[in-house]
């Protein structure tokens, strides 16, 4: 019996990016019964299990990382105690995918790269401990993990450069999506349907706060149309302690024109997503950086 772990913080709470993919992951391992003739797959969370229907097949095992006085620190938990954890498991191989291998990791290890993680590090807006943390645990995992996944073969190539790789080390894994649930028709009823559509944790290189601006200069020419823009906002905080900047830009935008213009939301459930998909004007996704980008490709399968 081969035992697999997977790190899933990611898939904990609402998610997007990686989570989004972990997610859909493991939802297809526990739709595959023949796996579990061979294979157990051990999940480890930082906080909490999510109540995903998916993760009650018995091929998971699933385990919280407990933390010493109730803390629910991200960095204590990946850096530290997980990889404690590990030690003592003696599993097959530990699989990565937030781009990040611990320092004392001790095993088998396959991590995820992608080219993006490297513009943030070098040119990327996020937060001097986010870069810092970055360039050290994506550094190691180019330099000691046993294999390095990503999700492309331009992706793999890129890597290979900016990481400098051996290419024998890295496997491609092409992303797709379940295009039929995107085309299957749902019973959302959405309040518009004159709106174009920007789906992405919003961090500076994908021009969120752009978008809104030229929408902004829109509004006059074209009064019926919106932007519903769904994501985390990743903007840095600005000098006076501003935390989220996309949600101020859209109601100093809404109230400038007296309507709603742009619609924000960090997050929907799935069914409103599809919804917003199928019947956007256009989908908008203006990146300077991506390995790959799940949201385009989500869009065109709603067309």
């Amino acid at each position: 019996m081969y035992k697999v772990g997977i790190e899933c913080e990611s898939i904990e709470e609402r998610g997007w990016g990686v989570g989004r993919i972990v997610a859909k992951l493991l939802e297809e391992i526990s739709r595959e019964s023949e796996l579990q003739e061979e294979f157990r797959f051990c999940l480890y969370f930082k906080s909490r299990i999510p109540d995903y229907e998916f993760l009650k097949n018995p091929i998971f095992i699933k385990k919280i990382i407990r933390q010493p006085f109730g803390l629910k620190s991200f960095s204590l938990y990946y850096y530290l105690l997980l990889p404690l954890k590990l030690y003592f498991e003696h599993l097959d191989v530990m699989f990565y995918p937030n781009y990040m291998l611990p320092l004392i990791h001790y095993g088998k290890s396959i991590v995820t790269l992608t080219g993006d993680i490297h513009y943030e590090i070098t040119k990327g807006d996020l937060p001097f401990r986010y870069k810092l943390a970055y360039k050290i645990f994506a550094g190691n995992a180019a330099r000691n993990a046993t294999a390095i996944t990503t999700v492309s073969e331009s992706a793999a190539k890129e890597i290979c450069e900016l990481f400098k790789i051996m290419p024998g080390r890295i496997f491609v894994t092409p992303l797709g999506v379940d295009a039929a649930k995107f085309q299957k028709a749902t019973n959302y009823k959405l309040e518009t349907r004159n709106y174009l559509l920007y789906v992405a944790q919003a961090f500076p290189r994908r021009h969120l706060r752009e978008t809104i601006l030229a929408v902004d200069k829109l509004s006059d020419e074209f009064p019926d149309l919106k932007l519903i823009a769904i994501g985390k906002d990743r903007y840095p905080s600005t000098d006076s302690g501003q935390v989220n900047i996309i949600q101020s830009l859209a109601e100093e935008i809404n109230k400038k024109h007296n309507r709603e213009v742009i619609i924000y939301k960090e997050y929907v459930p799935e069914n409103e997503l599809i919804a917003l998909y199928q019947n956007a004007k256009s989908f908008i996704y203006v990146s300077l950086q991506e390995a790959f980008g799940l949201p385009p490709l989500e869009a065109l399968a709603a067309e």
